[in-house]
C-alpha cells in the first residue's frame, strides 16, 4: 500500500456548515487534537477512536465549542510539560492589532482564561515567535524590538512560581547580547544540547545570512555561523526548520534555498533548492524558484521531511499555491545538493489552492499528519507503509506499572520519551511542536485502543538519549479491562509495548447517588466497598481475565488487592489497637475484673 490522502469530515455545529475553517493544530496529550478556528476565538477537540486501524480517520468532535475571551490569528502557541496549552498575542484580533494579550487553556475543564503576562512584558505581543526549553519555561520573541533590546522573554509557567524575564542578558548581569535588531518573523529551533538556533531575519553586526543559538543555562546568544545563501526574503519571512534524527538541522528558506547546519561544527552547508516556479514566478526579481514565505513543514516517522512552497507574490510576500515537497537525508549528497523533488503524492486537488503561510501541519501518534489550509477541510496523510523509522529511534520503557485502575495516575520512566525532534515546525504565526510523551493502551482481546493523558514531564528536552526520563499518565475512565500492552509514543513512533492489567473494580458508595452522578463509572476508587462478584475463574462467564488468554495469576493478585482495600478502609482495621471488649473469646472464659 502506498501512500495516500483521506479527508476528515468537519462538524455543522456549533458554527453552522461550513464555517469551521481548521488553521492550527495541536495535539493534545491525551491523543486529542485541539483545532483552531482560523481568525477566530473558536477551538474545537477531535477525539481518536477505539479502532487501532482508524483511529483519526473515524474519530469523533466536542459537542461544544471551547472559545477563548479574545479571537487571534498568527500567534505563539504550545502544549506545556503539565499539559496545558498556551496562546501569547496574535497579529490579528478583536483586541486590536499586534495584541499582547494571552491566554490558557486547561485541557481537564476545557476551559481557557487570562494568562498572567505582566504589563511590562507586553513587547511580546503580535506573530510570536516562541520555543518550549528542555527545562519546562518559554522562550518568547516579540516582532518590535523599540522596548527591549531584542525583545526576548522567557517565561516560567509553572502555576507553584510563575515568573517573566528579560532573557539574553546573562541572567541580568550584562547587556543584550544578541546579534540581532529584533525576532521578527523568526523560526526557532530546540536542539539536541537544549540551545536554541535561529537564523536572523535582523542581522545586527554578525553579517548577512547570520545565524546563532540561545543557550539557557548562561541566558546567552552566542553566533552560529553564516548560512551559504540567503534564506531570508525581503519580508522579511523564512520558512520551518528541524532538528534531523542525525543530529544536524534542515532549514527552510522563503528564497527557494536550503540549508543544513552541523550543531557539532557550527558549520552550514547547502541543501537542494526548490525547482523553478511556473512561468508567471520566473520574471520576478530575486525569487524565480518556488519560495516558502512563512511555510509549515514536518518531520515524519520515517525521518523524511515533508515541506511546501509556491511561487513568490510580489504584492503581498507571499506563496502560491502550496505544492508539497519531499527531502530525505538519508539520501541527501552535499556535494550535490540538487533540487527537492515533490511528493510522490499530493493532497486533493483543491485543498492546497491558498498560500503557503495558510497551511499547517500536525505529526499524530499513529505517525499520520493533519493538513490544514483555513478551508472548510481537513486532510489525513498516512506515509508509505515501507517508510519506517530507525529500530534506535523508538522511545524505550524502563518502569511501568503492571496493572492499573480507571481514573487513577501513575509513573511512567525510559528513555527518548520526548523523541528526537519537535517534529513539527512553522515559524514565528504558529508553533505545534510534538516532542512530548504520549501514552496508548492496547486491549489484547478487543485489539481497542486507549490514549491516557500524559502530564508532569520530568523534560521537554529531545535526543535525550541513555538519559532516564519519566512523565505521569491517568488512565481514562472508560478503559476497557482485561490483559492490554502500554506504548510510548513520540513523534509518532511506538515502544515495544510491556504487558499491564487494566482493573475494573466495580463498587459502590455508601450513598448511590454519588455512583448515579458520575454516569454509572465509577470516578475515584477510593474508600469503596469492592464487589468481588464481577471476577469469576470459570471460562465463558464476564470476567475479563479468563478464558484461554485469561492470567489468573494477575487475577489472585487482583483479588488480594481487593481485599486489602477492604481490610485498608475497615474502621477496625484502621485504629492502632483492639479495644478490650471487641477482644475474641479464645479458650476458657476467664470473668474480667468488671464482672467480678
Amino acid at each position: 500500500m502506498s501512500a495516500k490522502w483521506t479527508s476528515i469530515n468537519l462538524p455543522d455545529l456549533p458554527l453552522g456548515p461550513g464555517k469551521f475553517l481548521p488553521e492550527t493544530m495541536l495535539l493534545m496529550t491525551d491523543g486529542s487534537v485541539l483545532v483552531h478556528n482560523g481568525g477566530g476565538n473558536v477551538w474545537l477537540r477531535y477525539f481518536p477512536s477505539t479502532d487501532p486501524a482508524s483511529a483519526y480517520t473515524s474519530g469523533y468532535w466536542s459537542a461544544s465549542a471551547l472559545t477563548m475571551i479574545n479571537s487571534r490569528q498568527y500567534f505563539a502557541s504550545g502544549v506545556l510539560a503539565d499539559g496545558r496549552v498556551f496562546v501569547i498575542g496574535g497579529e490579528y484580533s478583536d483586541a486590536g492589532i499586534n495584541t499582547p494579550l494571552s491566554e490558557i487553556f486547561d485541557p481537564t475543564t476545557n476551559t481557557w482564561t487570562p494568562l498572567n503576562k505582566p504589563a511590562q512584558f507586553d513587547f511580546i505581543n503580535g506573530d510570536v515567535a516562541s520555543c518550549i526549553l528542555a527545562n519546562g519555561q518559554v522562550l518568547l520573541g516579540g516582532p518590535d524590538g523599540s522596548d527591549q533590546a531584542s525583545a526576548v522573554a522567557v517565561w516560567d509557567p509553572n502555576p507553584a512560581n510563575e515568573t517573566w524575564r528579560a532573557a539574553g542578558t546573562n541572567f541580568g548581569t550584562t547587556g543584550d547580547t544578541s546579534d540581532e535588531f529584533t525576532p521578527a518573523e523568526e523560526t526557532w529551533t530546540l536542539l539536541a544540547d537544549g540551545s536554541v538556533l535561529t537564523v536572523e531575519t535582523l542581522p545586527a553586526t554578525n553579517g548577512p545570512n547570520a545565524a546563532q543559538r540561545y543557550l539557557p543555562d548562561t541566558d546567552q546568544w552566542v553566533k552560529a555561523g553564516n548560512t551559504p545563501q540567503s534564506l531570508v526574503s525581503i519580508g522579511p519571512e523564512i520558512g520551518p526548520a528541524f532538528l534531523l534524527p542525525d543530529g544536524r538541522v534542515f532549514a527552510v528558506g522563503a528564497t527557494g534555498y536550503t540549508a543544513l547546519y552541523d550543531p557539532g561544527t557550527g558549520e552550514w552547508v547547502n541543501g537542494p533548492s526548490f525547482p523553478l516556479g511556473p512561468p508567471v514566478s520566473t520574471g520576478i526579481q530575486n525569487y524565480p524558484l518556488l519560495t516558502a514565505c512563512d511555510a509549515p513543514g514536518v518531520l515524519q516517522p520515517s525521518g523524511k521531511v515533508i515541506c511546501v512552497a509556491g511561487a513568490y507574490q510580489d504584492n503581498n510576500g507571499t506563496s502560491v499555491p502550496t505544492t508539497f515537497f519531499e527531502f530525505d537525508p538519508k539520501t541527501f549528497d552535499p556535494t550535490s545538493p540538487g533540487t527537492l523533488p515533490q511528493l510522490a503524492v499530493q493532497p486533493p486537488t483543491g485543498s492546497n489552492s491558498k498560500a503557503t503561510n495558510s497551511a499547517r501541519f500536525l505529526l499524530l501518534p499513529s505517525g499520520e499528519i493533519l493538513f490544514s489550509a483555513e478551508e472548510s477541510a481537513l486532510y489525513l496523510y498516512t506515509p508509505d507503509p515501507a517508510d519506517q523509522p530507525d529500530p534506535s529511534w523508538k522511545p524505550q520503557i524502563t518502569n511501568a506499572p503492571g496493572a492499573v485502575k480507571p481514573n487513577h495516575t501513575y509513573l511512567l520512566e525510559g528513555r527518548q520519551f520526548n523523541g528526537l525532534s519537535q517534529a513539527v515546525s512553522y515559524g514565528d504565526d504558529a508553533q505545534m511542536a510534538t516532542n512530548y510523551p504520549i501514552v496508548r493502551i492496547q486491549n489484547v482481546i478487543s485489539s481497542h485502543v486507549f490514549y491516557c493523558r500524559t502530564h508532569n514531564h520530568s523534560t521537554m528536552g529531545v535526543a535525550t538519549g541513555t538519559t532516564i526520563v519519566s512523565t505521569q499518565f491517568t488512565v481514562p475512565g472508560d478503559i476497557e479491562a482485561g490483559d492490554s500492552l502500554l506504548f510510548v509514543i513520540a513523534n509518532g513512533i511506538p515502544s515495544d509495548p510491556v504487558s499491564l492489567g487494566v482493573i475494573e473494580i466495580k463498587g459502590r458508595f455508601k450513598e448511590h447517588k454519588e455512583l448515579e452522578t458520575a454516569g454509572g463509572k465509577i470516578v475515584n476508587l477510593e474508600h469503596k466497598q469492592i464487589d468481588e462478584s464481577s471476577y469469576h475463574d470459570g471460562p465463558g462467564r464476564d470476567d475479563p481475565f479468563s478464558g484461554p488468554r485469561g492470567d489468573q495469576e494477575l487475577v489472585r493478585v487482583i483479588r488480594q488487592l481487593a481485599a486489602h482495600n477492604d481490610l485498608v478502609n475497615d474502621p477496625l482495621v484502621q485504629r492502632t489497637f483492639i479495644r478490650e471488649d471487641e477482644r475474641p473469646d479464645v479458650g476458657l472464659k476467664v470473668p474480667r475484673q468488671s464482672d467480678r
